[in-house]
């Protein structure tokens, strides 16, 4: 059995035509299969903004996008590229969105009770100091 392994097959002419009328039968089922599915993965490229540049593959199999989205990674080295499964981030590479001034007053720690203005303004510097260092390092 083993010898026979990598010699293929023959069959007769009657038999040939139901195997090419089977194969083409489910090659039909596996398009609908396709045509019908969400792809539900994604893999995208986004500016330092946070804005969407551009959707670089959709695919059905989760190997297909790990595949896609190391090839997009080494291929856009400098940019952040995000492996997503509709709204849900799988996997990202790259740096980081620039946060926006507006948005880093979120991240403040809720205020102590009892502490002092001097308190708040010194973890106000030191947040801000943080966020200044991240964004020098890109």
């Amino acid at each position: 059995m083993a010898a026979r392994l990598g010699r293929g097959f023959r069959v007769t002419p009657l038999t040939a035509r139901l195997v090419v009328v089977a194969l083409r039968h489910y090659a039909d089922d596996l398009a609908a299969d396709i045509a019908a599915s969400p792809h539900p993965y994604q893999v995208r490229l986004w500016s330092l903004r946070g804005e969407l540049v551009s959707e670089l593959a959709v695919v059905n199999d989760l190997a297909t996008a790990h595949g896609a989205f190391d090839a997009a990674s080494l291929a856009n080295p400098g940019q952040r590229v995000t492996l997503g499964q509709q709204a849900r981030i799988l996997m990202e590479s790259g740096p980081q969105p620039i946060m926006p001034a507006e948005e880093r007053t979120l991240l403040l720690p809720p205020p102590q009770p009892g502490s002092s203005i001097d308190d708040k303004l010194k973890d106000t510097q030191t947040v801000m100091r943080y966020h200044d260092r991240r964004r020098q390092e890109r």
